[in-house]
C-alpha cells in the first residue's frame, strides 16, 4: 500500500513524494525496563547515575523513550521524554536530571542541583527505527 502527497499520482510517485509506503520499516521495541535513581547525597556526591546497557551495539544511537516520576510523591505525574541525542537535559536552569544516549547504552544522571534533590522512578523503552 502506498499514499502519495496531494497532487502526485501514487502509481508513478517517486519515493520522496510518498507519505506512506507499507514496505517502509516501522518502529520495533528492542528493550524495555525500569529502575530507581537515588538522589545524590548532596554533599559528597554531585550526581547519581544509572547505566542501562543495550542488548547490542548499534551503528547509530537508537531512540530512547523515558517516563520519569518523582519518587517522594506517588501522586506525581510521569514526565515523558524521547530522543537519540547526547546530553539530553531536562530543566537546564535547575539541572534535575539528564540522559546521555550512546550506541551501546544510555545513562540517566540525577543531579544534586535541583531544589529539592529527588529520587526518581524511571521506565524506559528503546526503539529501533531501521538501525
Amino acid at each position: 500500500m502506498k499514499v502519495s502527497r496531494p497532487g502526485v499520482d501514487v502509481l508513478t510517485a517517486d519515493e520522496k513524494d510518498l507519505t506512506f509506503n507499507s514496505k517502509w520499516s516501522t518502529l520495533a521495541l528492542l528493550q524495555s525496563g525500569s529502575f530507581y535513581s537515588p538522589r545524590p547525597d548532596g554533599y559528597l556526591q554531585e550526581t547519581s547515575s544509572v547505566t542501562v546497557n543495550f542488548t547490542r551495539t548499534y551503528a547509530r544511537r537508537p531512540m530512547v523513550f523515558l517516563t520519569v516520576r518523582d519518587r517522594t510523591f506517588y501522586t506525581a505525574l510521569w514526565r515523558q521524554h524521547v530522543g537519540t541525542c547526547l546530553h539530553w537535559l531536562v530543566d537546564p536552569t535547575r539541572y534535575m536530571y539528564m540522559c546521555n544516549v550512546y550506541n551501546n547504552r544510555f545513562e540517566f544522571i540525577n543531579f544534586r542541583y535541583g531544589d529539592p534533590i529527588k529520587d526518581y522512578d524511571v521506565k524506559y523503552y528503546v526503539w529501533d527505527f531501521d538501525i
